[in-house]
């Protein structure tokens, strides 16, 4: 299930409710991988990566906030994003 708008990666993840270990071993990757998506450290994320995890939580890799960039999709402000999963509104992109 993928909402109308994006959401962080760690709000998908506790959705399961799974911790970043759990989610790593059920996409394959290591759960530094998972920590380092969640807390921004990478500006990319490889494609058998973004598939890995979007398939362990059941949506679409353009659902995760922070593969959007890899994607080649416009960026969503992370709070907008919490806020409109709240409230149900549309998607917002930044400009820039």
């Amino acid at each position: 299930m993928t909402p109308p708008f994006p959401l962080p990666l760690a709000r998908w993840r506790r959705r399961k409710p799974w911790t970043q270990k759990e989610l790593a071993v059920a996409a394959g990757v290591a759960v530094g991988t998972v920590r380092g998506i969640e807390h921004g450290y990478y500006k990319t994320v490889r494609p058998r990566v973004m598939r890995a995890i979007a398939a362990a939580l059941e949506v679409e890799p353009a659902g995760v906030v922070e593969f959007r960039d890899s994607l080649g999709l416009p960026p969503v402000d992370a709070a907008v994003a919490e806020a409109d999963a709240a409230g149900g509104r549309a998607l917002h992109t930044t400009t820039g």
